[in-house]
């Protein structure tokens, strides 16, 4: 097993409680104008723009679990210590991670300066399955671990004293006929 360990990097965290500070920002402005006035449009009109905000929260959490999961392939494809040109890298990466990563990604990593086309990488297939098969594992891990800490964050967002005096004052509203 390759001495990389299957973890993800703080700023994951950080991405995923920003994107959730973003949706209570969102939250915000649904039921105030920029002078704090009450202005809670009708439910359905909330409706539409709460799954609006839900959907960039969770589009903003799923690049920061695409981020993570490209730094571990890069990251453990450069531990490997084998020969790994930067076309193998981003093959390897396709069969990973079921999609193409950015090219310059594997470029900085991987690129030679003045290494050719004809230069080919003496890596075999049955190298690079094996060293995939351990990144397999790693992903599957990480996975579990990010899972976990998107899970902690969503839960405690939704108990978080910001979004409960949000929903209250809409409650307040509401009631008010505003």
């Amino acid at each position: 097993m390759l001495a990389i360990e299957a973890y993800y990097a703080p700023q994951f965290e950080a991405d995923v409680r920003a994107a959730y500070a973003t949706l209570t920002a969102t939250m915000l402005r649904i039921g105030r104008d920029s002078a704090g006035r009450a202005v809670l449009p009708e439910p359905d009109v909330v409706s539409q723009l709460m799954l609006l905000a839900a959907a960039r929260c969770g589009a903003d959490v799923a690049a920061a679990v695409k981020r993570e999961k490209r730094g571990l392939v890069v990251r453990s494809l450069t531990a490997s210590g084998l020969d790994i040109t930067p076309t193998v890298a981003l093959r390897s990466a396709q069969r990973l991670l079921g999609r193409g990563i950015d090219s310059r990604a594997t470029l900085g990593a991987f690129g030679t300066p003045g290494r050719t086309a004809a230069n080919k990488s003496l890596i075999t297939a049955a190298d690079l399955a094996a060293l995939e098969q351990e990144v397999v594992v790693q992903l599957a891990t990480l996975s579990d671990e990010m899972d976990a800490a998107k899970y902690g964050i969503a839960k405690a967002w939704r108990s978080s004293p910001e979004r409960l005096a949000i929903l209250a004052d809409w409650a307040q509203q509401r009631r008010a006929g505003t």
